[in-house]
């Protein structure tokens, strides 16, 4: 068992994981880049769009919650191959769509298989990374989203630049993640529930098995604890403006007059920015929660309160000048972008290792439904007040979502403290019983 998990088998899991959630990511955002090409040719609004990308991310995460619950129940490398094929296979297929219905349909399809492949990442990310290296594991792969998203909007907006069309990036980003599954799920050995807990390490490497298996009930002790509860609400509001930035390049092209190519290098570094907030912040909150707790949920809170004035800046203050826009995106994606390790790694402190795949399917579903509503209302109020007032309203909920990410810095050592007590509870009865074992055989 220690040979599996020595820092270079840690290191080539960590790499596959994060490449598959790049190319998965990347299948969902290619639509922001095509919006007014995808317009054009079917004949609908940004509020039709709008309304797909909202049902793309609500029936992905519903589908995620029947993920989560059997992370605890069978071959978690096989749930996330079959998640990964169930997206890639859809989107492929999208190249070949002749009208908007097929097109809608196809992308829902792929949206089922993005949703479904986030509990489990963090199922394995929990039983892989000890306190120790969580914080940063979870800035890895987090960033990773961002970085996707990034990848298919630059990919789809180069390739409509270069007269390639809307379509041919659909298969472009579905590709390789069928090779990079492949090598998932044949090279990672298994990863035992539990291998990464100070308290059950040792008895894991000898060979016990932790005993922990969720049932349906559990999920009600699952909401009584309080980091769970208010995690899951910011995660409504945070999101929110997430949904709404797949109208920033068409505003970066009609509100501000810049062109296709321009407006998706602007939107690079605006993910350029997140990618890099995601991973130096979570880097810090790391360090912070060794040294205690309660700072990390105090950092995230005041960086995305912060990162919500600087977007909004954007909109309303910031002169309409390439390198500038392009600076102050980089810095409020950056701030912005600090909270999502830092929350990660806050639901995996307090939630026990069977019931990581469940907690993240809920997180999930909220943060998606925030997501999803942010793209319906944005695309919503983006035809009946105009872009720039849709997007300052979406940007404007980060406020409150900071504020409740502060509240929980209330309830977050004690949630800790009470799983590591737990642990240790666990770990006594797995002596017991393995030393019962050996005296009856």
């Amino acid at each position: 068992m220690k040979e599996k998990f020595d820092f270079r088998n840690r290191l080539l899991i960590i790499i596959l994981m994060a490449l598959n959630i790049i190319f998965l990511t990347a299948d969902k955002n290619i639509i922001s880049a095509v919006l007014i090409q995808v317009e054009n040719e079917f004949n609908v609004t940004t509020a039709d769009l709008g309304l797909m990308s909202f049902l793309f991310t609500i029936v992905g995460a519903a589908v995620s919650l029947i993920w989560g619950y059997f992370t605890d129940k069978v071959d978690r490398k096989k749930l996330f191959a079959y998640s990964i094929c169930a997206a890639e296979i859809p989107c492929a297929l999208t190249y070949f769509a002749p009208n908007f219905t097929v097109f809608f349909i196809l992308r829902i399809l792929t949206g089922i298989g993005v949703g479904a492949a986030f509990p489990i990442v963090f199922s394995l990310l929990g039983d892989i990374f000890d306190k120790k290296g969580r914080t940063l594991a979870a800035a890895i792969l987090t960033t990773c989203w961002g970085i996707g998203g990034l990848l298919g909007v630059m990919v789809a907006g180069y390739a409509i630049g270069a007269g390639l069309g809307w379509r041919l990036p659909f298969v472009m980003i579905a590709l390789p993640n069928f090779i990079l599954i492949g090598l998932f799920y044949f090279i990672i050995p298994d990863i035992p529930k539990g291998a990464s807990e100070d308290a059950l390490k040792e008895l894991i490497a000898r060979g016990l098995r932790y005993p922990g298996i969720i049932k349906l009930k559990d999920y009600i002790r699952l909401a009584k604890i309080k980091t769970n509860l208010l995690l899951f609400i910011q995660g409504l509001a945070g999101n929110l403006p997430w949904g709404a930035l797949f109208l920033l390049i068409k505003f970066l092209q009609t509100e501000r007059g810049f062109d296709v190519n321009e407006a998706t290098t602007i939107y690079g570094i605006f993910g350029v920015g997140a990618a890099t907030g995601g991973v130096i912040g979570g880097a810090i909150g790391g360090k912070l929660f060794g040294i205690k707790p309660v700072y990390q949920p105090l950092l995230s809170g005041i960086s995305t309160i912060t990162g919500a004035f600087i977007t909004l800046s954007i909109l309303y203050f910031v002169p309409n000048d390439f390198i500038v826009v392009a600076i102050t995106g980089f810095f409020g994606a950056a701030w912005a972008s600090i909270t999502g390790a830092n929350i990660r790694n806050m639901l995996l402190s307090v939630n026990r290792p069977e019931d990581r795949g469940p907690i993240f399917s809920i997180f999930n579903l909220t943060d998606s439904v925030g997501f999803g509503i942010g793209e319906y209302i944005a695309g919503t109020l983006a035809v009946m007040i105009g872009i720039t007032h849709a997007l300052g309203v979406s940007f404007a909920f980060w406020i409150p979502c900071g504020t409740i990410i502060l509240i929980a810095a209330i309830f977050f050592g004690r949630d800790v403290a009470n799983l590591d007590n737990q642990m240790q509870e666990v770990a006594l009865k797995m002596k017991l019983s393995s030393e019962s074992v050996a005296e009856n055989l």
